[in-house]
């Protein structure tokens, strides 16, 4: 099985740090004086996403778990629905490619999810506690030290009630963070019951549409959702919490999801 296969324990799966950056020469300017020094740079690369043999997209991203992005990106995009669908995966570092066969390849598989067409709600009830929204948000910030040492990378994340965090990526792209979160949930097979995105960036409509596929009931982040995204939250049935840091958050919808005391 798929899920089986790529299996992984820990708490964070992230690619080698020396992978994701490089050092570099720079002059710096500070308070009037002038000097020389080094400093770290964030590393670009192109991922080629091949499925049943045609090219789907090319995505611009931070080197590294490609399975994870590549099949995240198909899931996001409606291409394929679950794991059991999938024959084989196979990937080339060097040429920054991905090949994803079906059992059963479809030329007329689209693209079938948007804003304007989103998913189903999800499927459970379970309550989250505000504390462990904190715990969880503080944790990503912590655990993001490719962000703190170039200020060039998005985190994502998945935590689940009772454990915590799961599982963490950093990608120059915010919506490649997610979709490698979701590529790891969709290869391990994990049910959304009592998960949660965690983000550190903007939860734009694209970004809600993503977490809505993969059926998770609550999207928690450090900063603001669009109102797009909250009308599209309330009808949906997923609660939205932004602006968690510290002691505070701001639940937007679907609050009855959040035990506060």
């Amino acid at each position: 099985m798929i899920g089986d296969q790529y299996s992984t324990k820990g708490v964070s799966i992230q690619m080698a740090l020396s992978e994701i950056y490089q050092p570099h020469n720079i002059i710096l300017y500070r308070d009037g004086a002038v000097q020389s020094t080094s400093t770290s740079i964030v590393v670009e690369r192109t991922l080629k996403v091949y499925l049943d043999e045609k090219q789907i997209a090319v995505l611009t991203c931070s080197p590294g778990n490609w399975t994870e992005l590549g099949i995240g990106h198909l899931f996001t995009q409606g291409l394929i629905q679950e794991p059991g669908e999938i024959k084989s995966i196979r990937h080339d570092e060097d040429d920054g490619s991905i090949w994803v066969e079906t059992l059963t390849p479809k030329s007329s598989r689209t693209n079938n999810i948007s804003a304007s067409n989103p998913p189903t709600s999800p499927g459970n009830e379970e309550r989250f506690h505000v504390h462990d929204l904190l715990q969880w948000i503080a944790e990503l910030d912590r655990q993001s030290a490719t962000f703190h040492l170039t200020g060039g990378v998005h985190s994502a994340a998945l935590a689940r009630n009772g454990s915590g965090m799961l599982v963490r990526f950093e990608d120059i792209g915010r919506h490649n963070a997610v979709d490698r979160v979701l590529g790891y949930m969709f290869l391990n097979n994990l049910a959304p019951d009592g998960k949660c995105l965690v983000l550190s960036g903007r939860i734009a409509s694209e970004i809600f549409v993503k977490a809505a596929r993969a059926r998770l009931p609550l999207i928690l982040s450090r900063s603001a959702p669009t109102m797009y995204t909250v009308r599209l939250a309330e009808k949906l049935g997923i609660t939205v919490v932004g602006f968690a840091r510290g002691s505070q958050l701001s639940v937007y919808s679907h609050s009855e999801r959040i035990l506060f005391q």
